[in-house]
């Protein structure tokens, strides 16, 4: 995390991101990094297993943990607003429509 913090500071210059002085500074410490901790951005090189745990720490929250806390802490009412209900809900309207679109080409494609 410092790494990533002190090269956007490091490439940061008048609120504009300089992409050369970040990858040039994120190399440089990188390499130091990893000659101490070996393997510590191996989570970088594969995207997808880095979206797939992310996902599933998400879920492992909202499901497990989220209601435990809650539990603990009196959480009896609804907030005023719950991100968590929030980003369920998203997904859920996202999810419907490649679902309807799909449906609608199986019933075209079945008349036919």
């Amino acid at each position: 995390m410092n790494v990533f913090s002190a090269c956007e500071q490091v490439a940061l210059t008048d609120g504009e991101m300089d992409k050369d002085k970040f990858k040039d500074c994120f190399t440089a410490r990188k390499a130091q990094v990893e000659r101490t901790y070996p393997g510590a951005f191996d989570f970088l090189k594969d995207g997808w297993d880095f979206m797939l745990m992310m996902v599933c720490l998400f879920l492992l929250y909202y499901y497990a943990i989220s209601p435990k806390i809650d539990k603990l802490l009196g959480k009896d009412s609804k907030e005023l607003f719950d991100f968590g209900t929030w980003i369920k809900d998203l997904g859920t309207q996202l999810w419907k429509y490649p679902v309807e679109v799909t449906k609608k080409i199986t019933e075209a494609m079945g008349k036919k």
